[in-house]
């Protein structure tokens, strides 16, 4: 590991180190292996695309870093502790998407006077959420998602992120300030923009 490379916890995984992983041949996995990957798969391919998008990752984009992520953890999966699992996929799934750009923050689209532009398939609510996590810095948004949205617990948190328990109340508390200023802000402008 060279000077400008940092470690990574619990095994997770860079892009080039999937590439080599991928050529080596993996024996045959048991039952048991395959039991197991096929319940972290249902349990956790969910909150790790969601996590992505949450990101600003594309979707077709979030789908494929999901399918690495999941690659990845096939091929560390004797590694990975049973009660560590989703702190790997999650871990592993942000790592890999700093290899990816981030899609343009959604902006809402001007209006007309009295106009209300509503995009299809996607409540209000959502919409109103997604706008105030754009305005929040990448790694405030990050640990709202994760711990407000997703429900990972502080000491998850501290493990992923790599930081105190004391930090990681911090974050989440400034998180929490952040968010709800900028959905104020958002609601604000909403309101202010149908007018009467």
């Amino acid at each position: 590991m060279n000077g400008m490379e940092r470690e990574l916890p619990f095994g997770f995984m860079r892009m080039t180190d999937r590439s080599t992983a991928a050529q080596d041949r993996t024996p045959r996995r048991s039952d048991t292996e395959q039991r197991r990957l096929q319940r972290m798969f249902a349990l956790h391919h969910g909150a790790v695309w969601r996590i992505l998008r949450r990101r600003g990752i594309a979707a077709d984009l979030a789908a494929e870093v999901t399918q690495q992520t999941f690659v990845a953890a096939a091929e560390r999966l004797a590694d990975i502790e049973p009660t560590r699992e989703r702190i790997f996929l999650i871990g592993t799934a942000l790592e890999l998407a700093r290899g990816f750009p981030r899609e343009p923050q959604r902006r809402t689209p001007a209006r007309a006077a009295g106009a209300i532009v509503v995009a299809p398939q996607e409540p209000a609510e959502l919409r109103q959420c997604d706008e105030a996590l754009a305005q929040l810095n990448a790694d405030l948004a990050e640990v709202f998602v994760l711990y407000e949205i997703e429900g990972l617990s502080s000491s998850e948190l501290g493990l992923l992120l790599q930081i105190p328990l004391a930090s990681v109340a911090s974050r989440v508390q400034r998180a929490r300030e952040q968010f709800r200023a900028a959905l104020g802000r958002f609601t604000a402008n909403a309101l202010g923009s149908v007018g009467p």
